[in-house]
Formats: structure tokens, sequence, C-alpha cells
């Protein structure tokens, strides 16, 4: 298995963990990733990007600060603010 897979089977299993983790669903991963994408925040599926996410402690807490926007539903609002303002 390459590292690349490796970071991001780990960001997924972060993400998915009930324990010290989200809790999150494939589903709710796939609408996560979907939004800080077009939030043009961060790409997951980029592997140096998930690289960073998993093992770099500053990565680490933007992570976990953005899985708490996205469980609070920040990011959706943030999105649909953001689709307003370019149809102006």
């Amino acid at each position: 298995m390459s590292s690349t897979a490796s970071h991001t089977d780990r960001l997924v299993a972060f993400l998915k963990k009930d324990v010290g983790g989200a809790g999150l669903s494939n589903d709710h991963i796939r609408e996560f990733s979907k939004q800080l994408k077009e939030l043009d925040i961060i790409d997951m599926s980029v592997s140096a990007n998930a690289e960073w996410l998993i093992t770099n402690g500053t990565g680490q807490q933007v992570l976990v600060q953005l899985v708490s926007w996205y469980t609070l539903g920040l990011l959706a609002n943030i999105n649909n603010i953001k689709k307003t303002i370019k149809e102006k």
C-alpha cells in the first residue's frame, strides 16, 4: 500500500471513528469533503493535504475545527452565503 492511500485511509478512518474521532458516516464524509472543496478551503482527496491533516499538529487542529463547523452546519451556511453573493 502506498503512503498516499495510507494517509487518505487514515483521514477517512479518523472521520468515521466513533470514539476519539468525528463519527461521520460515509455520506457525511463525502458531503464534508465536497463542502470544503466548494468553499476552496482544502481538497482532502489530495494526498499532501490528507497527510498534513493527519500528521501535522496544526493540520490536526484545523481538521477538528472544520469537523466542528460541519457538524454545526456552519460550512453549509457559508456555502449558501457564498452562492448568494455570486448570484447577486
